[in-house]
């Protein structure tokens, strides 16, 4: 059946607040517990994570702003030097000037008090058609349905394109509406109608893109969204029955800002503030709503980030700019660049949104620095992702209705989650791992630490056939690692070949 099949989940560690909380379950006691999960795993709070080094700090362990010796608690771990020197960057807590005698946070103000506040997604009315435009799937492919997540399209294009000329072809077609309306449609069997785009190889238009007039209202065959169904509304006893749901690779969720702005980092509580209360955070220089630039409640960055600093998705002020591409063009508009905060999924900053703004290092609870995503800026190499330093992340998920059989209802669409799951090599050659380096996804494969929940609990992950070395090579062009083509080519530290390199 459709399930979980990249992802192996066991009670852990909890983030947020002040404090961290054990599960009951746990995957170590000591470190020797971790050597059947790689020869570089260290056991922390009974989570086995990647070893960090230990830096030559003194007895106290002071790096500064980062713990340097070998960490022990997760606390430590998330706070562990990583090396860099511009990956760390604290944010100045005094900047935050609302706080509450416990230390949590501030109860948001009144709905009618607040000003601009998140008025929700539009109503999915479709996009205007045009009666001109050809059927989709008019050149006799069966078409497969993809609505949601606009983070999603880098990915999702390069599997309808491999697919369009496949000896057993289909036309993907993809209709952006968001996150949490995508999941809808498909829980709730909601049609859609209108326009959607697909991807020919022999297309003139950017990225091979062409538009297609849905036959009929449909409802949608995969739902494509940021972050967990239970993000978008409560399903206290999980997805309804005959549904199911598979994980893509994981995606980065980010604050950005002008690359004039000064500023270099962003806490959680400092975050919260700032679209939460908006002209009254207090937070300098964020504290004029007309310069927060958003998303709205049915986007997947916006729940996600929501989750991530306490604020509850419909609660954002600031500017719903309808897009992440409109979030791009209002923060580098050139407008007030110290004044500028927004909020975009990693795949939107590409090397061309780099030439006019920057990614902010985040501090999430109890952290007491920012991480960028990747080890340095540009770097891409997404480490501190991968690691759980960087906390904001999650899989891409793709919902679907089963049929009686337990599989995808529609065997099309059935077909495309293999491909995506690693079920099945996709076709034409296609190189997943390189198509998710492209575009700032990190496979499963290469991750260091698993979570179940929005934001929520770490655990190791069970990686069959580790793509570290693979993944750093096709993000940077550049790894430490030894290739082979078998095991016999690696050493006993990493004595495994996978994707050929020799992995640990």
């Amino acid at each position: 059946m459709v399930s979980a099949r990249n992802w192996f989940v066991v009670g852990a560690v909890v983030l947020g607040g002040c404090t961290l909380k054990v599960g009951d379950l746990s995957d170590c006691k000591v470190d020797a517990d971790c050597a059947s999960k790689g020869a570089s795993l260290a056991c922390v709070d009974g989570i086995c994570v990647n070893a960090l080094p230990t830096a030559d700090a003194g007895p106290d362990c002071d790096g500064g702003t980062c713990f340097a010796c070998q960490p022990s608690t997760f606390v430590q771990y998330l706070n562990a030097c990583t090396g860099s020197s511009d990956v760390c960057s604290a944010f100045d807590g005094s900047r935050v000037t609302l706080h509450l005698v416990d230390g949590g946070r501030e109860p948001l103000p009144d709905v009618t008090d607040a000003g601009p506040v998140d008025a929700g997604p539009p109503v999915d009315a479709g996009p205007p058609v045009d009666a001109g435009l050809p059927l989709c799937g008019a050149n006799g492919n069966p078409i497969v349905v993809l609505s949601g997540s606009t983070a999603s399209v880098p990915f999702v294009s390069a599997l309808g394109k491999a697919l369009f000329n496949d000896t057993q072809p289909m036309t993907v077609v993809f209709q952006s509406l968001g996150s949490c309306i995508g999941v809808s449609d498909v829980l709730t069997g909601q049609t859609i109608q209108g326009t959607g785009t697909f991807w020919d190889p022999e297309s003139t238009n950017p990225g091979n893109a062409e538009t297609c007039l849905l036959p009929a209202p449909v409802v949608p065959d995969i739902a494509v969204s940021d972050v967990f169904p239970a993000t978008c509304s409560p399903l206290p006893n999980g997805l309804p029955s005959g549904f199911g749901e598979s994980f893509g690779p994981v995606q980065t969720m980010t604050f950005v800002v002008p690359l004039a702005s000064t500023q270099t980092s962003i806490s959680a509580e400092a975050a919260y503030d700032v679209f939460g209360f908006g002209a009254q955070s207090g937070v300098s220089p964020w504290t004029d709503p007309t310069h927060l630039f958003r998303r709205n409640s049915g986007s997947g960055t916006q729940n996600m980030i929501g989750v991530a600093i306490g604020l509850p998705a419909a609660r954002f002020q600031g500017i719903d700019c309808g897009s992440s591409t409109g979030v791009k063009t209002r923060v580098t508009d050139g407008g007030e660049p110290e004044a500028t905060l927004g909020i975009v999924g990693d795949t939107d900053v590409d090397a061309t949104a780099l030439q006019s703004m920057r990614v902010l290092a985040y501090q999430h609870d109890s952290q007491s620095c920012g991480y960028l995503p990747d080890s340095a800026a540009g770097k891409r190499d997404k480490l501190n992702v991968r690691d759980g330093h960087y906390t904001i992340w999650g899989p891409l998920h793709f919902l679907t209705k089963l049929g009686t059989d337990g599989y995808a209802f529609n065997h099309n669409a059935q077909r495309l989650l293999d491909y995506i799951t690693g079920v099945q090599l996709p076709p034409g050659g296609l190189d997943l791992i390189q198509v998710e380096a492209d575009n700032n996804l990190v496979p499963t494969c290469a991750m260091h630490v698993t979570r179940s929940e929005e934001v929520g609990p770490y655990a190791s992950p069970m990686v069959n056939n580790p793509c570290n070395c693979r993944f750093e090579f096709d993000a940077t062009q550049a790894t430490s690692c030894t290739t082979c083509t078998g095991a016999a080519d690696c050493p006993s530290s990493a004595p495994h070949c996978s994707y050929g390199y020799c992995e640990p």
